[in-house]
């Protein structure tokens, strides 16, 4: 509080600056630790100045103390926006970021390090607590604090406390340290005895300043010079009798050598000054002062005395030494006496030390016992000796030294440290303990050793608690002597091998990480930490910890386990080069890597893992039957090690055999949970076969015991995954799979799995997030890069699907596909059976032969083993439930292969046989290694969208029926988005197409080769393309038929690789140009709504991005014949009954002459424009209808497609188009008998598609809205829905076979389905419906792909009387006129110009053929055809095609023919 009033006092004087003395007052109270008064002072000053920097960074401080980090961050970025970088910036980040756990924990570790004596660690801490920069703010006072306590950081420290205390005048705290470790130095000690004299009477830190200025005081030399200093104290505390005893004694040195000194001695004076300016701390005047003597006298005395001395201060031992024996010898008598004594001491202890640090301990020993003898009163000699005896084992020696120090000195801390440490060498622990309780907490804080004691102590009793069986009494006990002493790497060891021992390895690991982390160059903690990393398989990490150790400190144990390590690490090397493709270099690891394992089990063992995984199934099993050979009888580690390279060479037969050998031996606890991780890993295998093989039930009995046993295990519950991905239960699958990376992120395996599965289920998002460990983690695997592909290709990002298909292609070709090891985890399992969940799905059995639901699990969770009731009924073929095993042993099931040929029976007398070779039970093994592909493959029943993998590789993928993992062909409708949908494009016209066979793109404009609900499930189903020839000899014909490819139609076999998938993507995505003639025709009246229409379609394909740029030119002509010259027809039409011509008079009913006697011809010509962008997720077009007819307009449409989950998609569309029933709503007419030019509508709306879609069965509804305008047309409203479903009867690679029910409804506004002005020529009733069953068949044979559909059903419809002329009164009334002269002349029996209306109830079919051939590799033909009645007529269309393929097309052909389309619209094949 004076303080502060002196402050303000000082400034009310000054007449400051306001805001200064508010700064100051902020300070003031900060310093004191009062954020709330400080925090007043701050918020003053930003009233005054928001931007003032100090302000900011005093409230950043306070809200900091106050808990509130996210207001302090506020601060801290409106500092950084006025003063950005600056000092206080810093300051204020680095007090944010020790407000982290992590930063918080590193400061603690380095303020332990620095009282345990470790400054130079100590320091690294801080600066990593820092973020790697020189703490700032108040953590910058205790680092420079210690920074001072370094061999080289005095002069650093006293420059950032000089700063610190610049900054801060009114911290007394930052006065204080600066003050102190000025004492430190003789050059500095008496400026820093002024500044704690001052500090001493401040209240707040005046004890503290008086203890350093009395220890400072005892560390001054003997010089009268300093006596005013002495004075100044005893000034304070008369009674101290030590400090006057120092100063009596340099009062009658002074007066001694004043009497001695010639008065009339000119050179006397500089000598004086010289001796001031040391007194002073001024060392370079002294320097100077003295020299100048000596180069005029040579041998003066006093000034060599005077440079002795300077340079005993400087601790130059050597040189003082030299100075003052040559003062002694030129007269200087006593005077130097003692400064020459402590000279030849501390030069003793220097020559020593440096003898100790070069291993010359005997000359290091002979050099302290001198410097004993010459000052027997200084005891640091003393406690180096008696440390050389304590390193030399010489305990009792030692001890008797140290015990000699502590009578002299009792607190020496050094010597107490030493005593305890030599008692607990020599088991005297309870004196040793007795020892320290004596001590004060200072005291204790010097030994520093004190924790390793008590860490002793604690670590002999975690012993007797684990030969107790206590293991939590041990574990708490061992973190106790951590914590006592938390750098002995040893005592850390003991307590990560109990973390490991409790399955928390990363724990483990931690614990021996910050133990180097502060201390990165102990031998010690560096070997202690190898053992562990050699301990959790941490092989490559043991390697660099051990090859941070100095050559000169490696023992031959180091040496031992190195070898031990760095096999282990190559091996681990080549299963990762494997696994990322490059089986080559992993061979080559192997093959240098043998030699060193020296005929080692563990070591061959690891090798010939290794090798299994590069995918030398033979050397790996040659490896370890070699090892097993050479021991009489194998241990049983080496036959667990012999079992595991069974299970990865997939010789099932003999690991069966093995592993029941194994059930009965004496195991240790680890080596049975070997045994077990092998055991559940191979029934994980053979539920695996049986679901690659498609039964379920079967597959989930034989996993059963195993999910009993671990029903956490990542192995098992990724088993259980992949079942339901088969049965179609994509969203449960993946769940199940998240669960199980979450604890094992870096399993490729499951990562590929649950990536494919997430594609299946539509969880694209997440998919692509989980790609990307799996690209960085094997960036070059072809399973990955596949696996990237597909996911994109399911999303219609095609150009990204090519790119990682190519990648994959080519890693595929240097390394062949790569085998993948997954890891265990272990886990806890149930006690009752469950139901098995895959009963009386489609296609499944219809029983478990698992024991009752709710029944005690015939087996425990591992490691416990329980008795299983054997039964008497023998199991299903290729099922092995709990009858596999004998009572009482683990379960062992037969392998799927031999249950199904037939090798079940009997087979308790198989496992008793010698292990014989692979080839005796795998004649595939005998001719080579077991290539992924052989090992998924999957029988003929049972179509695979993706290839089902190895045991332990990726798997998920969907299954052959699944729509969610289907990759549409462009341009063909999502089943579940579609369904049978009803008519789009031909919809407004209901003589133009059945119910539920219109064109399916009318709205999207997409390419018309797929009927609705009939969109290709499965853009994978084709059977792979066939491989490129192998290179011919040299002089063979290297140029290939067109066809030499093509031709070769046999199905494949086999999982798909990622060539295959790039040809079909290739395929799809390649520039293509087709055209030809399209021709429509229908029945109808002459002149009205007959109609007969020819289109010439051109259209090129480029893909550009994901999709795919359209160009389309279509000429079009149309013929609706003449119009009849009878009233019927001639009424009907344009001018209506005024515009009938009454036979040779060339006038009207009424007598009025009309310009011409015929309507004129009813034909037009034009060409249809249009541009169109094609993709998977969405499609938009823009175009004209055909210019040249008698109305243009523009064309567009655009739909989206939006999957909402694994099996149900909406999709969203919009569009513009031209109503194409009659040449009057298409083009345009004009009645030439009056002059009038009509018709040309367009249609304007949107629509909304609904479906859902598992495989088999789907169903779907939808709902559109649209407005229908033309030219001196009434304005018209539609309406439509309807919904259906469907199911695929068949469904394979070349064919496919559908049908279901389709419900069609819609409706209009206005009837104006007819052709007098005002009237449009579409129908347009106001109500219908239609029921239609709907069958198509498509499919390939050879080089030609087919497609037939057609349906069957009633249809009815409403319409309502309709005017002559809805939208002229006028003409209506005149009509109505001339009807009634007509009907009064016999012509007709109308007595209104009125359309009756009619409701009809009738038989609705269609039928449609289209065919494609392949005639080249890059030309396609094809033709279509087609008949249909809608409504109230016929209509028939034909086609044929010609496509052009700017690159080969190696693959099969694909299915359904997808002819090109018109740039008016879809047309309907």
């Amino acid at each position: 509080m004076f303080g502060l009033l002196a402050t303000l006092a000082a400034a009310a004087g000054a007449q400051e600056d306001p805001v200064k003395v508010l700064v100051d007052q902020g300070k003031y109270w900060q310093a004191r630790g009062r954020a709330d008064r400080a925090a007043e002072s701050w918020q003053k000053i930003l009233r005054l100045d928001p931007n003032q920097p100090e302000a900011l960074y005093g409230m950043g401080v306070s809200e900091l103390e106050a808990g509130r980090a996210d207001s302090a961050r506020s601060y801290l970025d409106r500092l950084n926006r006025v003063q950005p970088n600056s000092a206080l910036s810093k300051q204020l980040a680095q007090s944010i970021q020790r407000g982290s756990a992590g930063t918080r924990q590193q400061v603690e570790q380095a303020r332990e390090l620095a009282r345990s004596g470790q400054p130079e660690e100590a320091v690294k801490r801080y600066e990593q607590a820092a973020g790697g920069a020189v703490p700032q703010g108040d953590l910058a006072l205790e680092y420079y604090q210690t920074l001072g306590g370094t061999a080289q950081g005095w002069e650093q420290a006293r420059r950032g406390l000089e700063q610190i205390a610049r900054n801060n005048p009114a911290d007394a705290r930052a006065q204080l340290a600066l003050a102190q470790h000025l004492t430190y130095r003789d050059a500095t000690r008496r400026d820093g005895i002024r500044q704690l004299e001052t500090l001493a009477t401040r209240p707040d830190v005046g004890a503290q300043a008086a203890e350093g200025w009395r220890r400072a005081l005892n560390w001054l030399g003997g010089r009268p010079a300093d006596a005013p200093y002495y004075q100044a104290w005893l000034a304070t505390h008369p009674d101290d009798a030590t400090i006057r005893a120092k100063l009596d004694a340099i009062t009658r040195q002074g007066e001694t050598e004043r009497a001695a000194t010639p008065a009339a001695d000119p050179l006397r004076a500089v000598v004086q000054q010289g001796f001031a300016a040391l007194n002073a701390g001024d060392q370079v005047r002294a320097a100077e002062r003295f020299q100048s003597v000596l180069t005029q006298r040579p041998n003066d005395a006093d000034a060599l005395g005077g440079m002795g001395v300077l340079r005993l201060k400087q601790e130059k031992f050597a040189e003082a030494n030299d100075f003052l024996e040559r003062a002694a010898r030129n007269g200087a008598g006593t005077r130097y006496r003692q400064a020459q004594n402590s000279a030849q001491y501390w030069l003793l202890v220097q020559q020593a030390t440096a003898a100790r640090e070069a291993g010359n301990r005997a000359q290091a020993r002979q050099l302290l016992e001198r410097a004993v003898r010459l000052d027997a009163s200084e005891t640091s000699a003393q406690v180096a000796l008696a440390d050389l005896l304590a390193e030399d084992r010489q305990y009792a020696q030692a001890e008797a030294a140290y015990r000699r120090v502590l009578q002299r000195q009792p607190d020496n801390p050094d010597a107490t440290r030493g005593l305890v440490s030599v008692l607990t060498a020599q088991n005297k622990s309870t004196e040793a303990l007795a020892l320290v309780e004596r001590m004060t907490p200072t005291q204790r804080d010097k030994v520093g050793s004190v924790g390793r004691l008590r860490a002793d102590q604690a670590r002999a009793q975690a012993r007797q608690a684990l030969q107790a069986g206590d293991v939590a009494s041990a574990r708490r006990l061992l973190e106790d002597a951590m914590a006592a002493d938390p750098t002995n790497p040893w005592v850390r060891l003991d307590v990560a091998r109990n973390y490991v021992a409790m399955g928390m390895p990363e724990q483990a690991r931690t614990v021996m990480d910050n133990l180097l982390a502060s201390a990165p160059n102990n031998v010690e903690a560096l070997y202690a930490s190898a053992l562990l990393a050699s301990e959790t398989s941490a092989w490559q990490r043991g390697l660099d910890l051990l090859e941070q150790i100095p050559a000169a400190q490696r023992t031959a144990d180091m040496g031992t386990l190195q070898r031990r390590l760095w096999v282990h690490a190559e091996a681990a090397r080549a299963s990762g080069l494997a696994t990322a493709g490059q089986q080559v270099a992993a061979l080559n690891v192997l093959q240098q890597a043998e030699r060193f394992a020296q005929g080692d089990p563990e070591l061959t063992g690891a090798l010939a893992q290794g090798y299994a995984d590069a995918g030398d199934d033979q050397r790996a099993l040659s490896l370890m039957r070699g090892a097993m050979s050479r021991s009489v009888l194998p241990d049983v580690g080496t036959q667990l090690q012999y079992a595991g390279i069974l299970l990865k060479t997939r010789q099932d037969m003999e690991l069966a055999g093995l592993l029941r050998q194994l059930a009965s031996a004496q195991m240790t606890t680890q080596q049975r949970r070997d045994y077990d991780d092998v055991r559940v890993a191979y029934i994980v295998r053979q539920a695996d076969a049986l679901t690659e093989a498609g039964d379920l039930v079967a597959a989930y009995d034989m996993l059963a015991p195993a999910l009993s046993e671990r029903g956490g295990s990542s192995a098992v519950r990724a088993s259980l995954a992949r079942m339901y991905a088969q049965a179609g239960e994509n969203k449960q699958a993946l769940d199940i799979y998240q669960s199980v990376l979450a604890r094992e992120p870096n399993n490729l395996d499951l990562r590929l799995a649950a990536i494919g599965t997430a594609t299946a289920a539509k969880e694209f998002r997440w998919a692509e997030q989980a790609l990307q460990p799996a690209l960085q983690q094997s960036p070059n695997s072809a399973t990955v890069l596949t696996a990237a592909g597909r996911l994109y290709r399911a999303q219609g990002k095609n150009a990204r699907a090519e790119q990682y298909f190519r990648q994959a292609v080519a890693a595929e070709s240097a390394a062949g596909t790569a085998l993948a090891s997954g890891t265990r985890a272990p886990g806890s399992g149930f006690d009752r059976v469950p139901p098995n969940p895959f009963v009386g799905m489609p296609g499944q059995r219809q029983a478990s032969q698992l024991p009752p639901p709710g029944s005690a699990a015939p087996y425990a969770a591992v490691p416990q083993m329980a008795t299983a009731n054997v039964p008497s009924a023998q199991p299903q073929m290729g099922m092995m439930p709990v009858a596999a095993t004998l009572p009482g042993q683990p379960y062992v099931p037969m392998p799927v292969s031999a249950g199904q040929t037939g090798a079940m029976p009997g087979y308790a007398g198989q496992a008793a046989m010698p292990m014989q070779a692979p080839s005796a039970y795998y004649p595939a093994a005998a001719r080579g290694k077991t290539t992924t592909a052989a090992r998924g493959k999957t029988p003929a029943t049972v179509p695979q969208a993706y290839p089902q993998p190895a045991y332990a590789q990726a798997s998920g993928y969907p299954r052959p029926g699944s729509p969610q993992g289907a990759y549409q062909q462009p341009g063909y409708q999502q089943p579940a988005a579609q369904g049978y949908a009803p008519p789009q494009a031909y919809a407004q016209n209901a003589a133009a197409q059945p119910p539920g066979y219109a064109s399916p793109q009318g709205y999207a404009q997409n390419a018309p080769a797929q009927q609705p609900g009939y969109a290709s499930p499965q853009a994978y189903a084709s059977a792979a393309p066939a491989q490129p020839a192998a290179p011919q000899p040299y002089g063979a014909q290297s140029r290939l038929p067109w066809l030499a490819d093509a031709d070769d139609t046999q199905p494949r076999t086999g999982p798909r690789t990622a060539l295959d998938e790039l040809r079909e993507i290739e395929q799809q995505r390649t520039t293509t140009l087709a055209g030809g003639p399209m021709l429509r025709g229908r029945n109808g009246d002459s002149g009205m709504s007959q109609l007969t229409e020819l289109q010439v379609v051109a259209e090129g394909k480029k893909a550009v991005g994901d999709g795919k740029l359209i160009g389309r030119v279509t000429p079009v002509a149309l013929d609706a014949g003449n119009l009849g010259g009878d009233y019927n027809s001639a009424s009907r039409f344009g001018g209506g009954p005024l515009a009938y011509t009454v036979p040779a008079t060339g006038n009207n009913l009424f007598n009025q002459h009309l310009p011409s006697t015929s309507a004129g011809s009813q034909s037009a010509f034009g060409v249809a424009l249009g541009l169109a962008y094609e993709s998977d997720r969405f499609n938009l077009d823009v175009g004209s209808t055909p210019l040249g007819f008698r109305y243009t307009d523009v064309t567009a449409g655009g739909r989206v497609n939006f999957p909402l989950t694994q099996r149900s998609t909406l999709a969203l569309s919009g569009s513009r188009r031209p109503v194409t029933d009659s040449l009057l709503s298409y083009a345009g007419a004009q009645d030439q008998r009056t002059g009038v030019t009509w018709g040309g509508v367009m249609q304007s709306g949107g629509r909304a598609d609904l479906g859902w879609d598992d495989g088999f069965f789907g169903i779907y509804g939808y709902g559109g809205y649209s407005v229908l305008a033309g030219h001196e047309v009434e304005r018209n409203n539609k309406w439509e829905g309807g919904g259906g479903f469907y199911m695929r009867l068949l469904d394979d690679e070349a064919q496919r076979l559908m049908s279901g029910i389709n419900f069609t409804s819609m409706g209009y506004s206005e009837n104006l389905r007819y052709f007098t002005v005002g009237h449009g020529g579409y129908f347009s009733p106001q109500t219908y419906f239609a029921v239609t069953v709907p069958l198509a068949l498509s499919g390939r044979s050879g080089r030609m792909a087919y497609h037939v559909r057609g349906a069957l059903g009633i249809q009815a419809f409403r319409e309502d009387d309709a005017d002559y002329f809805p939208t002229n009164p006028g003409a209506q009334a005149a009509a109505n006129s001339a009807v009634a002269v007509a009907n009064s002349q016999g012509l007709t029996n109308q007595t209104s110009a009125v359309y009756p209306g009619q409701s009809k109830t009738g038989l609705a079919y269609n039928l449609v053929g289209s065919v494609e051939y392949q005639a080249a590799q890059q030309l396609f033909v094809g033709g279509t055809l087609g008949l249909d009645n809608a409504r109230d007529y016929r209509q028939w269309y034909a086609g044929v095609y010609v496509r052009y393929a700017l690159q080969k097309q190696n693959g099969l052909i694909a299915f359904p023919p997808v002819p090109p389309q018109s740039a008016v619209g879809a047309l309907p094949f």
